[in-house]
């Protein structure tokens, strides 16, 4: 812009045009104009440039000469120049213009100068012309703009203040709400209705906060807690601080509300209230300490256990509570690692007021703060009940219930101490087997009750034949075992075992009956350096077997050849797992005959073993190791699923083979297994073989283990159309008393009674009695082991139903009996 005013006497008129008096009024404006501080431009009707006042290069630093002649285009930019134009498209003369343009206009120096732009449409010497006045506007435009800039600033500043802030007229009516305050109260809204604010605020906040600045003066300002309700149902707390605003005048015309989020500290004292609450009601202890372990707080009940009155003021001269714990110092050693910041869970026992110590469960957490443990709080529960019951659920655990003496987890654990202390003082350990002999005869005969209080009173006085350090528990349901140690010799095992057997063995008043009770002893010795509890555990245990083995009511020590048996045991067992994979097992079936038409009734399935390296094995060689090991469980299964198939396949091929029966022996663990039914019916339905033609063989010792459940086991089995056998028949020990009550459909009658019974008398009036009681029951009569003539024909001459025997044919292979039963013989 130029520093310098030209001349007004050479720019006053560009253009003198000859004039005549009539229009000297004309010339008196042109004159004002010229002299005014606006610049002042006159333009044709297409915009060009034909006057300009000699103010214009105070506007904009051109002369009158610099402009003459220019389009009044070249002063405006493109943005400006459509607004300008169209106001030089207005007709008429005198008209006025529309309100003033306010925009940039080029200077003399290129660069822009806000200006107000009026266009006026006048006449000149008769012609149409316009008048555009151009008013410097950059103060005024400046000083806008800062002010919408300073606006901008404290609307972004009061946005982002980290409080909320909203502006209330006098009716009540929120006209303005910060970000902040939006967010508290969960709206996008930019004002609020004073009747909206209903869905905002709490009801029982509503009329004091909405009519607050009813009540204050102009100068005074207030404080309330307002609930805003969010539409997402969330309850939030303000702090709102209610100031008067007033404009030029005195009086308030707006009231600011400047509101502190305070939900996070409210809910923190609530939570507070509610925990004091709490821990004043707690059953448990909760006590807060200052680092050196004194007391600074005690709720109710760890006050009336440390017998601290409820009105006594907690001082540093209370005594620590380091002093109470036990083992000494407890807490202490607690508290030397609460500086680290880490919570500690744990049990201790504390003294109480009167005097005994308690067990608790604790909690203990360190309130550190710049790295400074400042206190240590502490919640305890007493675990008294819970000690005992765990104490009685580790004696229940670890004792037989009956007796009331150590079981064998117990035992073994004993027997693992004493194995580790033999072996570091050079002494020997045993371990005693002790069989109640013919127990079950007792149990069975006399009852339950009467075999229970034999075996407590054989319990309490093993116990009273033991040295201290000796431990004495039941292992089984008639066999008890005895740890001894500190032996100096291994020979005097067995003199102390033999000596502990003798004394509770004799006679015994039970139920108004004397019984003679005789025991047999099975004993292991070890140094500990050598096994383990297990083995020593197993060489016993052979031991006892071995006794019985001998004849019962004698002791036995575990020795090489003992060692020798149980490897052979183990080695079977082994082979007998790998033949279970390898499919060694085979069934062989020994034919039955009828007696009264003398042809195969049915056969008996018997199991073979062939070994690869022994070849068939009979089942005395195996099955009893099958019986000790469990293995006799899947052995089981797989036998009576092999027979009902090979009875499928002979009633589909064989003459008469829909009519054939088919014995299979189940053993006692089979009875006992839970899914024996369910198994059985499975391979029923897989075979189709009519169950009828099936005679399940249980000996009567496994039904006399547990009667009552054997009846139960039986008729589950007969209600699946299975025939029952009564095998071995007369071995046992209460054959007769017990034959009507077992479901029963046949009895086969042992060999031992068959052999010779053409040629003994005593033997044919056994093998009568027992053929005319099945009669008489309605059962029939298989007998067994037939190897001569003169047997068969007593037999048939007794009346017996059917035979089966080496008279009548050996076990066969499936194909074997298959040609026999084919070929129809009779005899």
């Amino acid at each position: 812009m130029p520093s310098q005013v030209p001349n007004p006497s050479s720019a006053a008129v560009v253009d003198q045009p000859d004039v005549d008096a009539s229009i000297a009024d004309t010339q008196l404006l042109w004159s004002h104009l010229s002299n005014a501080s606006i610049a002042t431009v006159r333009c044709d009707v297409d915009g060009t440039i034909e006057w300009a006042s000699p103010s214009a290069f105070t506007v904009l630093g051109y002369t009158p000469l610099d402009l003459s002649g220019r389009s009044i285009d070249s002063l405006l930019d493109d943005d400006t120049r459509p607004a300008v134009a169209s106001r030089l498209g207005l007709d008429g003369v005198g008209a006025t213009s529309l309100d003033p343009i306010c925009c940039q206009v080029r200077a003399s120096d290129d660069t822009r100068v806000w200006c107000d732009v009026d266009v006026l449409a006048v006449e000149h010497l008769g012609e149409p012309r316009f008048l555009i006045t151009l008013r410097d506007a950059s103060r005024r435009v400046a000083d806008t703009r800062a002010l919408k800039s300073s606006e901008e600033r404290f609307r972004t500043i009061v946005n982002e203040a980290p409080f909320g802030v909203g502006l209330q007229d006098r009716d009540g009516n929120f006209v303005f709400l910060n970000s902040r305050l939006k967010r508290i109260m969960g709206t996008s809204a930019n004002y609020l209705l004073r009747d909206e604010l209903d869905e905002h605020i709490h009801p029982g906040d509503l009329k004091d906060a909405t009519s607050a600045h009813e009540r204050l003066g102009d100068d005074e300002s207030t404080t309330r807690q307002v609930r805003f309700l969010r539409p997402d149902g969330e309850l939030r707390w303000g702090s709102v601080r209610i100031i008067p605003q007033a404009d030029s005048g005195s009086e308030a015309t707006n009231y600011l509300w400047a509101v502190e989020d305070i939900t996070a500290r409210v809910r923190a004292e609530e939570d507070q209230s509610r925990l004091y609450t709490l821990m004043e009601a707690s059953s448990d202890l909760v006590i807060v300490m200052n680092p050196d372990l004194v007391p600074l707080y005690l709720n109710p009940t760890a006050r009336r256990f440390l017998g601290v009155d409820e009105n006594e003021v907690l001082t540093p001269a209370t005594e620590p509570l380091e002093f109470r714990s036990r083992p000494f110092g407890t807490i202490g050693l607690i508290g030397e690692h609460m500086a680290n910041r880490e919570i500690w869970h744990g049990e201790l026992t504390l003294q109480s007021a009167s005097g005994t110590w308690e067990p608790f469960s604790a909690m203990i957490v360190p309130d550190a703060q710049s790295g400074r443990l400042n206190r240590i709080s502490a919640v305890l529960r007493d675990i008294t009940e819970r000690k005992q019951f765990e104490e009685r659920l580790e004696w229940e655990a670890t004792h037989d219930h009956l007796t009331d003496l150590p079981n064998r987890t117990l035992l073994t654990q004993r027997l693992a101490s004493a194995m580790e202390r033999g072996a570091q003082e050079g002494t020997w350990v045993a371990v005693v087997f002790l069989d109640l002999d013919n127990f079950r005869i007792i149990n069975e005969s006399l009852g339950h009750r009467v075999g229970d209080n034999l075996l407590k009173q054989t319990a309490q006085k093993l116990a009273g034949l033991v040295w201290s350090q000796d431990m004495v528990a039941r292992f089984g349901a008639d066999e008890f075992a005895i740890v001894m140690e500190g032996l100096e010799t291994p020979d005097s095992a067995e003199a102390l075992a033999e000596r502990i057997r003798r004394a509770v063995s004799g006679r015994v008043g039970m139920a108004e009956v004397e019984l003679l009770m005789t025991f047999t002893a099975g004993v292991a010795v070890t140094d500990g350096t050598r096994g383990d509890p297990a083995s020593v555990i197993r060489d016993a245990n052979a031991a006892l077997h071995e006794a019985k083995l001998r004849g019962r009511d004698r002791t036995e020590v575990f020795n090489g050849n003992l060692r020798a048996k149980a490897v052979d045991r183990l080695t079977v067992e082994t082979g007998l797992r790998r033949a279970l994979r390898r499919d060694e097992l085979r069934l062989f079936f020994q034919p039955q005959i009828a007696l009264e038409t003398g042809r195969i009734s049915g056969a008996e399935a018997l199991i073979r073993w062939q070994h690869p390296e022994h070849g068939l094995l009979t089942p005395g060689e195996f099955v009893p190791i099958a019986e000790q090991s469990g293995l006799i469980i899947p052995i089981g299964s797989w036998v009576v699923a092999e027979a009902c198939r090979t009875l499928a396949r002979w009633a589909e091929t064989l003459p008469d083979g829909e009519h054939l029966t088919m014995g299979i022996n189940l053993s006692g663990k089979q009875l006992i297994r839970p899914s024996l039914i369910a198994d059985i019916e499975s391979v029923l339905e897989e075979t189709g073989v009519n169950p009828a033609n099936i005679e399940m063989e249980i000996t009567e010792s496994i039904l006399l283990d547990d009667v009552d459940r054997s009846i139960v086991v039986l008729e589950r089995l007969k209600a699946l159309g299975l025939r029952l056998s009564l095998d071995d028949f007369g071995t046992g020990y209460s054959s007769l008393t017990y034959l009507r009550s077992f479901p029963i459909d046949v009895v086969k009658i042992d060999r031992s009674f068959v052999d010779g019974i053409g040629d003994d008398p005593d033997n044919a009036a056994i093998v009568r009695s027992v053929i005319d009681l099945a009669s008489t029951l309605g059962l029939q009569c298989i007998a067994e082991g037939v190897e001569t003539d003169s047997d068969l024909a007593a037999l048939r001459s007794l009346g017996c139903d059917h035979a089966q025997g080496f008279l009548i044919a050996k076990p066969l292979s499936e194909s074997d009996a298959a040609r026999l039963i084919a070929y129809e013989p009779a005899w």
